[in-house]
């Protein structure tokens, strides 16, 4: 992609004139432009935070439940608005105990919380959304959350978890294996600072606890049968991409998976180097697919 920029420097200040490819393609509509909105979201009597980015028109748009990771550092919110370019509604939150949002952080409240996110995108008359054209994508952690969430409910349109961590299959893959459950304990067991409300360790526990329920290997048939894009990055520093991305690519072309299709771009969990790429790659497939 071909950028090119002007600096002109005046006296006291300067002016910034950019040419891109990545220009808004068409008009703004006056009557139904685009915008984005707080949204309150309420599960189990606490307030969860969010954003929706409502794209042009009049409507219903297809829509998207976007999830971060843990802790979310990284949202993802120039792919939101690369979606609602497309025409497609965001609704961004997040999990309860999780950046300002109130209740107590852990993997199952999480999993409660997706649903409860999907349901408001597709029955609230204010988000404008058909409920037929609604998709699940998420990071990391909200990688896992997209692929348990959809192998439960078969109504969403398309999934597309991007450097997914399989959070049960990690514990019981590292059972057995010292050296290995210490570096999954330690991964888990620390308390990012925007989970206030969560126990660090807890957090390994749960999972520990629950790691049967937790692994995504024992979902595979359900997965198989939807329509998904599986993106990973090949030199993840967080998760590891054999023991995620090929370990569960593997399990479902055994199972056929015809609506399936995998992609692995040269980069580091949070695709640092290469947004453009990330969104060049997730946006065109969500516009064939899920529109």
């Amino acid at each position: 992609m071909i950028r090119t920029a002007l600096f002109v420097i005046l006296v006291g200040w300067t002016s910034v004139s950019l040419a891109s490819s990545e220009q808004d393609p068409w008009p703004v509509d006056s009557v139904h432009p685009p915008s984005m909105d707080y949204v309150s979201l309420e599960v189990a009597g606490s307030r969860l935070n969010g954003l929706i980015y409502r794209a042009a028109g009049p409507g219903p748009h297809p829509g998207v439940v976007l999830l971060h990771g843990y802790p979310g550092n990284e949202k993802n919110l120039d792919l939101a608005q690369s979606l609602r370019r497309a025409g497609f509604n965001v609704l961004f939150f997040h999990y309860r105990g999780a950046w300002g949002s109130e209740g107590m952080f852990s993997l199952l409240n999480a999993i409660e919380d997706v649903a409860a996110a999907v349901e408001r995108l597709r029955t609230d008359p204010a988000m404008n959304t058909d409920p037929k054209r609604v998709s699940v994508v998420g990071h990391s952690m909200g990688g896992f959350l997209t692929l348990h969430h959809v192998a439960r409910d078969p109504e969403v349109r398309c999934a597309v978890p991007l450097a997914f961590a399989n959070m049960g299959g990690y514990v019981r893959m590292a059972a057995g294996n010292t050296e290995l459950m210490a570096l999954v304990k330690d991964s888990l067991s620390r308390r990012p600072p925007p989970l206030t409300w969560a126990d660090g360790y807890s957090v390994f526990s749960e999972v520990r606890d629950n790691a049967d329920a937790l692994d995504l290997r024992g979902r595979v048939a359900a997965l198989a049968a939807r329509r998904m894009l599986v993106l990973s990055a090949l030199h993840d520093e967080v998760v590891d991409y054999d023991m995620n991305h090929r370990a569960l690519m593997a399990a479902l072309r055994e199972q056929g998976a015809p609506n399936v299709d995998e992609l692995t771009i040269d980069s580091d969990h949070v695709f640092s180097a290469h947004r453009l790429t990330l969104i060049d790659h997730v946006v065109p497939w969500m516009m064939a697919n899920c529109r």
